[in-house]
């Protein structure tokens, strides 16, 4: 697979208005499934893969048509980001086999600092969040989504705290 391209504003049909942080939930690579799901995926080797293409969700997303389907009722013009694994993790519990690494993230967060750059999209609470704070801080209701909520190298720190750093990383990187 080669390198990993960002598409320019002029090449969408719509500039991305939020980008959402998920976990896919499995091992350390990116699966074909995950690749369905998500625009880029962050593996646990350093590598950032794509999956759909982000022009794909710059619109009133319906069914029928692809599109990267990663955040209920905000799948419009936004842009899923997701670290591979958390396999088997439990809420307040194990984090699985294979836990998100603090290289990991912070690999994944310079990266999504370059979507921010290229898109013109600071970085706050409107425009980059977790798929958890998606219902905490936009009312938009998810199903036991709790990524991402907890890192283990962050054993520690509150679901906003979380939140708020990776905010703050991607926003020192800008």
């Amino acid at each position: 697979m080669g390198e990993v391209t960002i598409p320019t504003l002029s090449a969408l049909p719509a500039k991305p208005k939020r980008i959402i942080m998920h976990w896919t939930g499995g091992g350390p690579r990116a699966s074909e499934f995950e690749r369905a799901h998500y625009h880029y995926l962050f593996q646990q080797d350093g590598r950032v893969v794509a999956g759909v293409p982000v022009a794909r969700n710059m619109r009133k997303v319906v069914e029928g048509v692809p599109y990267a389907a990663h955040t209920r009722g905000l799948n419009s013009f936004s842009v899923g980001v997701s670290f591979c694994g958390m396999l088997d993790a439990v809420q307040g519990g194990s984090f699985g086999p294979h836990p998100l690494t603090q290289t990991q993230v912070q690999t994944g967060l310079l990266f999504i600092a370059e979507l921010c750059r290229e898109w013109r999209l600071p970085a706050n609470e409107d425009t980059l969040f977790t798929h958890a704070e998606a219902e905490r801080l936009h009312g938009v209701k998810q199903e036991h989504k709790w990524d991402i909520d907890a890192l283990p190298f962050m054993r520690d720190a509150s679901p906003a705290e979380i939140g708020n750093w990776m905010r703050m990383t991607v926003g020192h990187a800008l």
